[in-house]
């Protein structure tokens, strides 16, 4: 877990895992609603993204082999 300024000097949280990689296509199917299948199947990632909208705040995840996978709130004031 980690907390800072980016380089637009916006805050961030961010959470980094360097397990398997993270396809961008599962990554795009991750941010849609329509895949959210109930409780167990996407529905806490899409809390999230729904909350940090509410919020002013985005949600961002990358994922590649060097860096392991982040997801990344910044707050957007």
């Amino acid at each position: 877990l980690y907390a800072g300024l980016n380089d637009a000097k916006q805050k961030y949280i961010s959470i980094s895992n360097y397990g398997e990689v993270i396809s961008e296509n599962t990554i795009v199917s991750l941010t849609n609603e329509v895949n959210v299948k109930g409780k167990s199947t996407g529905y806490g990632f899409f809390l999230v993204k729904e909350l940090a909208e509410k919020i002013n705040a985005s949600v961002l995840i990358t994922s590649n082999k060097i860096d392991g996978t982040e997801v990344k709130i910044v707050f957007n004031v």
